[in-house]
């Protein structure tokens, strides 16, 4: 009687064991059914407007464009913040914009990230033909000169005309373009593919105060303009050294810095400023005043004997640069070692222009009071590191990436490159890029995309 009695407890533990696992796998069955449904039955498409908002606010550049692709309401919180500019996506680190003119084709056009190391192509070439050139990028927009020249005429008689090309703002994204002057009248004659290296702006074209600056190719003159004006402005210099041409060019608060230099030796000579408001305001051609002179003697370079390293084919590039925040003028100086199957940057100097008693002169730095440096033969920019996002190491501030394509040389076609230098380590560093598929020597700009 005993044996059953044990026999018939156990079987009874046995068979509540099997119903307690029968009855939570069907509990845990159910809810897993439910969250199912829950799940159908949430509608991401009812989300209030003001999270939807939020949402976009934290989100980075290429994020807050997918955004709108979501759903019908998301969109229209999209185009909601393209209208009122507002929220905007995070700030991101510009990308590095390369195309090749192909002769009779389109341009090809890829942009780089440096966030995520890749190329993108765009869908719709940014560039429709051969006659485009970019010259210059500023908040969002690209500077451009379409060289198939409009015909203006000067009189009635079809015999009598002029040709100019056409420059223009614009925002590829949205597709929206802002004319400049056409009218240019130079005193020789010209490609215009091939007249001007540059072209600078002090904002964007939405701004009142929007000054424009043309640097010529291997001369000694500069245009200037405002996007209303009838015709561009060129200062004519009188050229006293046969071997000197205007390097480089820069726009802050009005004023236009040109960097002069020498062929003989690629040595910088000065800087001169001039006051393009001021020429507006009065109505008369701007007259040049020597900010900095003899600047070879100011110039301390790491090397020793620079002269001995110019003979052993090194090169010297400079470059102006500002920081419209602190009102900062930037002059930049890159060795470059050409005794290699690719050339090697050695070195980094940079120094700003600095008031000692009212009397400019250059200062060697070692920072940029935070800011990180975007420069190209195109463009340069100083960015303040503590408003990007993405990675300690790139957003780092007081970093210069520097991105240009050498001459060709018989070695091999040289293919874009860039250069992360850090100032405060002074380590100089190599970013691959992935094969372009541009072919050789395409040009390179810094280029931030912008809805607006």
């Amino acid at each position: 009687m005993k044996h059953w009695v044990f026999f018939a407890a156990s079987f009874m533990v046995l068979l509540s064991g099997c119903c307690c696992k029968f009855t939570k796998k069907r509990e845990m069955k159910k809810r897993d059914e439910q969250v199912s449904k829950d799940e159908k039955q949430r509608n991401w498409s009812k989300i209030p407007t003001q999270i939807l908002e939020l949402i976009l606010s934290r989100l980075s550049r290429a994020d807050f464009y997918r955004f709108g692709e979501v759903c019908t309401s998301w969109r229209h919180v999209f185009k909601q913040s393209i209208i009122y500019r507002s929220p905007s996506p995070l700030p991101s680190m510009p990308l590095l914009l390369l195309y090749r003119l192909h002769l009779f084709n389109d341009i090809k056009t890829g942009l780089f990230s440096l966030i995520d190391r890749k190329m993108y192509f765009p869908r719709i070439p940014f560039f429709q033909g051969s006659n485009l050139h970019c010259l210059g990028s500023i908040n969002g927009w690209l500077i451009m000169i379409d060289t198939n020249a409009t015909r203006l005429s000067s009189s009635s008689s079809n015999s009598n005309h002029h040709r100019f090309p056409s420059f223009f703002f614009w925002n590829p994204i949205p597709n929206a373009r802002v004319m400049l002057p056409s009218r240019i009248n130079i005193p020789y004659r010209a490609n215009w593919y091939k007249l001007f290296s540059k072209l600078k702006a002090s904002s964007g074209p939405d701004s009142p105060d929007c000054l424009v600056a043309a640097l010529f190719t291997g001369q000694h003159n500069i245009a200037f303009c405002r996007p209303h004006d009838e015709s561009w402005n060129i200062i004519y210099v009188e050229n006293n050294n046969p071997n000197a041409v205007f390097a480089d060019i820069e726009l802050l608060y009005g004023k236009c810095y040109v960097l002069t230099e020498t062929l003989n030796y690629r040595n910088i000579t000065s800087i001169l400023v001039y006051d393009l408001q001021e020429s507006y305001s009065s109505s008369s051609p701007p007259k040049a005043k020597v900010l900095i002179s003899q600047l070879h003697q100011q110039v301390e370079y790491n090397s020793p004997n620079i002269r001995d390293l110019i003979f052993q084919n090194h090169q010297l590039f400079f470059y102006l640069a500002s920081d419209s925040i602190s009102g900062i003028l930037y002059l930049i100086l890159i060795i470059v070692d050409y005794n290699n199957v690719h050339p090697i940057e050695r070195e980094f100097i940079v120094y700003k222009v600095d008031n000692f008693n009212n009397v400019p002169m250059l200062v060697r730095v070692m920072d940029l009071n935070g800011g990180i440096l975007f420069l190209s033969h195109r463009d340069s920019k100083i960015v303040p590191s503590s408003t990007l996002t993405g990675h300690e190491d790139l957003i780092r501030g007081n970093n210069i990436y520097y991105a240009h394509v050498y001459p060709y040389t018989e070695n091999c076609p040289l293919m874009p490159r860039i250069v992360k230098f850090c100032m405060t380590s002074g380590r100089i560093n190599h970013i691959p890029l992935p094969n372009p598929e541009l072919g050789s020597e395409p040009t390179c700009l810094w280029f931030n995309p912008t809805i607006w």
